[in-house]
């Protein structure tokens, strides 16, 4: 442990200098004790993070008396970053993440990386998708390790491969576009290169080998070749080699529980049955489950699904979830009221190892920093059985600089939140979901925008997620009801109506789309490799030229060039098997442009 580097990095240099220090490390402390005099600064303390979590105060009290012990609920409590959806975390976005850990006292950071990390002699395990080099590993490793902040791969090793599978090289072990195919020796050859690789560059012991969602298991290639197998028996035995290989080098794995809880409940992981003994017996030893839940309200339901863990080998392990894959706008009030409720069904059932996964669904829209009230939250309930809104802003800013306050209108209300992706990009003449949109949505778009505009020049360092957020709200103060509007002037044949959309309300939109789209890349620049933006600018690019093609159509209409505009004839209809009126969630953008068929 350096504790100059520590300082100097955390911005304690001069504050320490001036002051006596006395340092005790006392590894069976699950926990610190700080006590600051006016001429010596005395710290005792378990690990190098609680080291830093005591020096979080000393920035908070200065040179003021006091004393401070913490004992920590957990063994372990962290944070998992998926850099696998496009957006790959820059290396000092990461170190800046890390450097914020160590103050709030977490100890762990997990890399979610599909094909984002190199392999020796696999050119094109993660081609032109910025993924971390060796090198850029190790330094991460280093720098984490220095603060205490224990650095865990996460890697898959049956499902969720599809950006690596697509390439030729990888056919013979593919069983279905993203399933790596079971029993195959090259498969295991692959899955070995994986551990060899993460060996290199990664000190700890644990890796997570992924696991999940690998719903069509033994149906593509493997059908063909071996025909039906049960799908416990080749869960089990691909387990079982990939544990041996973990063995080889020396990793201690943890796996995503739910496909075992999906074949004992019809494809159900959260349904009522636990996984049997008899099943569960099959399992190999070795390997630690992760229950990952991120969807439920009330202490009960995660205490339910805790016990039925219960025959599973292994340690149990819990995920909760940083809600910031909902679009470009995070879902925080949701974020802590499920915090809240499953980290004390942990505490009441004795689970010591927990984190929480800031997933990037659909093309990791949301900036990675938009989520931070959430991973001090996962922090301070380590520490404390209960927190009040006003210390978490405290907390907060004392170890991120954000204001709490502030970052709770990014998320808007429910509503307008849940409903601004589809709003987003739903094409304007075609209105898919018009029957899906929140009352007053405009108004209440504008509204968020005026607010965030107004607080956004005072955010400092984060600043540029105000931009974002609130130049999406001033996009969607137009857009989430131009479609009505056009379809309504158009049914009543109110042509002037009609001309003013075309020559002053979608130019409009269209400069405020170009501004967001501005205002993301800064963002996306700012935390992440360029890799993967082109997915947004190809997503944006293509609603600026519909909103131009709108714009050309009406025109069109109004001048008589063309006598009816028959995307404009039909019916609107609630999307899917929703209700008139009803607001849905959708954060899938290929669900939203077009009733049109778009793949084979």
């Amino acid at each position: 442990m350096d504790i100059k580097l520590i300082s100097e990095e955390l911005g304690f240099g001069a504050t320490l200098e001036s002051r006596e220090l006395a340092l005790s490390c006392s590894e069976d402390m699950n926990g610190f004790e700080i006590k600051s005099e006016s001429k010596r600064i005395s710290i005792r303390y378990g690990k190098t993070a609680y080291l830093c979590r005591a020096l979080s105060y000393l920035k908070k009290y200065g040179e003021a008396d006091f004393c401070i012990a913490e004992q920590c609920r957990f063994n372990s409590n962290g944070i998992m970053l998926d850099c696998s959806r496009n957006a790959v975390n820059s290396v000092e976005a990461v170190k800046r993440l890390i450097r914020m850990m160590a103050l709030m006292g977490l100890d762990t950071l997990m890399l979610y990386t599909e094909d984002t990390y190199e392999i020796e002699g696999h050119k094109y395990f993660g081609y032109l998708r910025g993924k971390y080099t060796a090198d850029e590993l190790k330094e991460l490793d280093e720098y984490s390790y220095s603060f205490g902040v224990e650095l865990v791969p996460c890697i898959q090793t049956l499902a969720h491969l599809a950006s690596a599978l697509k390439w030729d090289k990888y056919g013979k072990i593919r069983d279905t576009e993203d399933i790596l195919l079971v029993d195959e020796p090259e498969t295991y050859d692959f899955i070995e290169d994986m551990l060899k690789s993460c060996r290199k560059v990664f000190r700890t012991e644990k890796i997570h080998i992924g696991m999940d969602e690998a719903h069509m298991l033994g149906r593509g290639r493997y059908y063909d070749l071996y025909g039906d197998s049960d799908k416990f028996t080749l869960m089990s035995r691909h387990l079982g080699k990939v544990v041996k290989l973990c063995e080889k080098y020396n990793f201690k794995p943890m796996m995503w529980s739910d496909m075992y809880f999906r074949l004992a409940n019809d494809g159900d992981y959260y349904g009522p049955n636990a996984v049997s003994a008899e099943i569960a017996a099959t399992v190999p030893d070795g390997v630690d489950q992760v229950y990952w839940d991120y969807y439920k309200d009330s202490k009960l339901s995660y205490e339910r699904m805790i016990v039925n863990h219960k025959n599973m080998p292994g340690k149990l392990i819990f995920a909760g979830g940083a809600w910031k894959w909902a679009g470009y706008i995070p879902a925080l009030s949701t974020s802590f009221k499920r915090t809240r409720a499953s980290l004390e069904a942990c505490k009441t059932h004795g689970i010591k190892d927990v984190f929480t996964t800031a997933w990037g669904d659909d093309g990791a829209d949301a900036g990675l920093y938009t989520v931070l009230p959430v991973f001090q939250l996962q922090a301070e309930l380590g520490f404390k059985d209960s927190i009040s809104e006003e210390e978490l802003s405290d907390r907060l800013n004392t170890c991120t600089g954000a204001d709490l306050k502030a970052f709770m209108l990014l998320e808007t209300d429910d509503d307008i939140r849940s409903a601004h992706k589809y709003l987003l990009f739903q094409d304007p003449m075609l209105g898919m979901f018009d029957l899906n949109i929140p009352e007053g949505a405009g108004v209440k778009y504008e509204k968020a925008y005026k607010e965030i505009e107004k607080i956004a020049p005072c955010q400092n360092d984060y600043k540029y997620l105000f931009d974002t957020v609130g130049s999406l709200c001033s996009v969607l103060a137009i857009k989430a009801e131009l479609g009505v509007k056009i379809k309504a002037a158009y049914d009543n044949r109110e042509l002037e109506t009609l001309k003013k959309i075309s020559s002053e309300i979608l130019p409009e939109l269209i400069t405020r789309l170009n501004t967001f789209r501005d205002n993301l890349e800064t963002q996306w620049l700012y935390e992440n490799k360029p890799f993967g933006f082109e997915i947004q600018d190809i997503r944006i690019g293509g609603l600026l030229r519909r909103l131009e093609t709108a714009r050309e159509r009406i025109t069109a209409y109004v001048n008589g060039s063309v006598k009816s505009l028959p995307e404009l004839e039909g019916e609107r209809l609630p999307y899917g098997n929703s209700n008139s009126g009803e607001v849905i969630f959708m954060n899938k953008w290929i669900s939203t442009i077009s009733a049109g068929k778009y793949q084979g």
